[in-house]
């Protein structure tokens, strides 16, 4: 009868090795493996989006799969290079190309990551941008600070609704009671005090913005046509008709020097 021959030890995979500088524009993405050199099973990351409830594990798992394979990311620089080509859509997408902008540099015509940069620092980076918690503390403590520049009364709008939903004040349904006084905290105080001194103010801050949005348009309204009346002045000069003196006829009686007798 025939025996199967039952290998006594793992075949290994090969494992192929990144080159020693991955540029920007020819990054090397590490193989999706479903074992690494010492036959562990390794997961590889799935794509980020760039949302912060995803950005926990996911980066637990880029993690893990680093370390399954550090064979292949021997130093800072090679993790580094290794976590842009598994942010590729979304917000995520975004980051990476300003990141790319800001922290590469030139080399024999090539664009590297900062050799400088530590992956502590990469990875304090991704924490700043897309970790949850830290975002949403650094959106309330803009949002603390925030302040309308004159004249931009929809940009501050847009940045305090921006900053309301990342800190966690705006939820589904129902809105957080502090928000009105916040958004009256950093209006201008021209516009604060006209909602705040109306006969029946607003108190929920949907009905404080229409407020704010209502008293600017009449203070632009109010303010063009004041600055029109005291820069008038006419396209065109008046013409004046030009005076010219009659002529007298020579040969007129002068009834003025005529006395009784004549």
């Amino acid at each position: 009868m025939f025996n199967p021959v039952t290998p006594t030890e793992p075949i290994e995979p090969k494992n192929p090795t990144l080159p020693e500088q991955v540029t920007t524009d020819n990054m090397v993405e590490p193989p999706s493996m479903t074992q690494n050199g010492k036959g562990e099973k390794c997961q590889p990351p799935k794509d980020f989006d760039g949302k912060e409830s995803n950005h926990k594990m996911w980066f637990r798992i880029l993690e893990a799969y680093i370390r399954a394979y550090n064979s292949l990311f021997p130093n800072d620089q090679q993790k580094i290079n290794c976590v842009p080509t598994y942010m590729s859509s979304g917000r995520a997408a975004e980051w990476v190309e300003y990141f790319t902008d800001k922290h590469t540099k030139l080399v024999q015509g090539n664009r590297v990551f900062d050799p400088a940069m530590t992956w502590a620092e990469f990875v304090k980076l991704l924490d700043q941008t897309f970790d949850l918690r830290r975002t949403k503390d650094k959106a309330r403590t803009d949002l603390s600070v925030l302040r309308q520049k004159p004249g931009e009364l929809e940009q501050y709008i847009l940045d305090f609704n921006s900053l309301a939903g990342r800190g966690g004040y705006i939820m589904t349904g129902q809105e957080n009671p502090c928000l009105p006084g916040m958004f009256l905290d950093g209006l201008n105080p021209r516009l604060g005090d006209k909602i705040e001194d109306q006969k029946d103010a607003p108190e929920t801050l949907e009905s404080i913005i229409e407020d704010a949005r209502r008293f600017e348009k009449s203070h632009y309204r109010k303010t063009t046509m004041r600055a029109k009346i005291t820069n008038w002045q006419p396209n065109q000069p008046v013409p004046c008709p030009a005076f010219t003196p009659w002529a007298r006829d020579p040969n007129a009686m002068d009834i003025d020097r005529m006395s009784i007798d004549e």
